[in-house]
């Protein structure tokens, strides 16, 4: 927005709704924030013409000098107002996928490039839970964490923030859009409908069980991918070039496959539901697992990349 044509600066949408989304950082100048009168605002500029009409019939002087005294503090609570967001810039910070109907956790990366420390800035948007409210130094930047109200799963645009202060009469309000390009991901809501169909368990031993048992204490080996961060001995690996995990034995490896033809029966958002509660609950067991789907399949495994890795598979399956 550093160059606006005639047509854009006069545009209603603009006014209302900004210009669309944009890359990140976006910076609040004086092309980006409007002000106008709070309701206190205009009751204050009621007020002051009547102070001047009742000061004009009765030709008091001190009326008029206390009409003019209010009317000059009303212009520096403009310019108050309209500093108090002046100069912040916004980024793009963590973006926490979630399952759908769960509120997502988004952070804003908040920068004061002014000499101002700024009050009572608030955030908010039709799509967060409750507005978010911050104040920030100057020079300072900050993390806020703001809270988006998701219903489906799949990739969910990132929706348009409105900035605004009354900051410090509340006789002002200021505001701007702050609309980021970019989405965030939305896990399919887990759902339980029935058990699994294929489930295939290894034997005992400790290389079968891959040190995943609770059992019986076997010995260290090299960490392996797949094996739970809790496994790792972190005295021993400080003293190794690669991080040591303990192995126990005496338990069953179970690992399943877990295919869309179980739940084809089902329909589909519904069945869907059902293969990412199938692996959320594996996971949670620690047992090994792999997806089929129609057009693609994630091969067996286990840990927290691997989950994320099937859960992402699901969430971008084409809609029924």
């Amino acid at each position: 927005m550093n160059s606006l044509s005639l047509k854009q600066r006069s545009s209603l949408q603009r006014f209302f709704r900004g210009l669309g989304a944009e890359a990140a950082p976006i910076l609040l100048n004086r092309r980006r924030i409007f002000i106008l009168p709070t309701k206190h605002g205009f009751l204050f500029a009621l007020l002051l013409l009547l102070l001047l009409l009742g000061s004009m019939n009765y030709n008091n002087s001190l009326g008029f000098a206390l009409t003019f005294l209010l009317a000059s503090l009303g212009n520096l609570g403009i310019l108050s107002t309209y500093r108090n967001l002046s100069g912040l810039e916004f980024s793009l910070g963590k973006k926490d996928p979630c399952f759908a109907g769960d509120p997502l956790s988004l952070s804003l990366l908040v920068s004061n490039h002014s000499t101002n420390n700024q009050f009572s800035v608030m955030v908010e948007s039709n799509s967060l839970l409750e507005p978010a409210r911050f104040d920030i130094a100057a020079n300072e930047t900050k993390s806020v964490t703001v809270y988006i109200k998701t219903q489906l799963r799949g990739q969910m645009p990132i929706p348009r923030f409105t900035l605004s202060t009354k900051f410090p009469l509340n006789l002002f309000r200021a505001w701007a859009y702050v609309h980021f390009e970019g989405q965030c991901l939305v896990f399919p809501r887990p759902l339980h409908l029935r058990e699994p169909i294929a489930t295939q368990t290894n034997g005992t031993s400790t290389q079968g069980d891959r040190g995943r048992g609770a059992d019986d204490f076997a010995g260290f080996r090299h960490f392996q991918i797949g094996d739970s961060p809790r496994l790792i001995y972190w005295k021993k690996s400080t003293h190794e070039q690669n991080l040591i995990s303990k192995q126990f034995g005496g338990d069953h490896l179970t690992e399943h496959w877990f295919d869309a033809r179980q739940v084809s029966d089902l329909p589909i958002e519904k069945g869907i539901s059902q293969l990412c509660q199938w692996i959320l609950r594996a996971e949670q067991r620690h047992e090994a697992y792999g997806l089929r789907l129609v057009q693609q399949e994630i091969p067996i495994g286990s840990g927290y990349l691997h989950q994320q890795q099937c859960l992402t598979c699901l969430a971008l399956l084409p809609h029924g």
